[in-house]
C-alpha cells in the first residue's frame, strides 16, 4: 500500500528521532493528537515496511552491519568498565540484548526445560534445606 505524504514524512522524521510522538509532531500532525498517530502510524504494516526499508538503507549507505555495532557497543561496554561506570555497561548490554533479540520473552516451554543458573541452583538448595519455621522466621522479617 502506498503512503500518503504525512506518512512518508512520519517514517523520515522517525528515522531521524527515534520518538513517535516527536516525529509525528514533524510531520505536521497536531501536537495534541501526536502520540496516538505515532502509535496508530507504528502499528500500520505499509508504515512498518517503509521503516525498515528506510533503516535498512541508511546502514547500507553508511556500510553498518549489526556485527560492527555489537563490536562497538562491546569497545564502548569495556571503556565503561576500565572507567567504573556501571551505569553505561549496563545500556551497552541493554541495547546488545536487543539488537540479538534478547529482550523479547522466551516461550513457556524453553523456560521449563532451561537449567538454573549455578547462582540460581545455590539459591534453590539453601531455600530448600532451610526448615518451615526458618522460611515462616524470613518471611516475617521481610514484612
Amino acid at each position: 500500500m502506498q503512503l500518503t505524504i504525512r506518512q512518508a514524512r512520519f517514517c523520515d522524521e522517525y528515522i531521524d528521532c527515534g520518538n513517535g510522538a516527536e516525529a509525528a509532531r514533524r510531520a505536521n500532525y497536531s501536537a495534541r493528537t501526536a502520540r496516538q498517530m505515532a502509535t496508530e502510524n507504528l502499528s500500520k504494516p505499509s508504515i512498518q515496511a517503509a521503516l525498515q526499508a528506510r533503516q535498512q538503507a541508511l546502514a547500507a549507505r553508511l556500510e553498518i552491519d549489526r556485527a560492527t555495532v555489537v563490536v562497538a557497543v562491546l569497545g564502548v561496554i569495556e571503556d565503561a568498565k576500565e572507567q567504573g561506570a556501571p551505569a553505561v555497561m549496563l545500556r551497552g548490554w541493554i541495547e546488545i540484548a536487543k539488537m540479538l533479540g534478547f529482550d523479547k520473552p522466551e516461550p513457556p516451554e524453553e523456560r521449563r526445560n532451561r537449567p538454573l543458573s549455578p547462582c540460581a541452583e545455590r539459591v534453590k538448595d539453601r531455600y530448600e534445606a532451610m526448615s518451615d519455621n526458618e522460611l515462616l522466621e524470613l518471611i516475617a522479617a521481610k514484612e
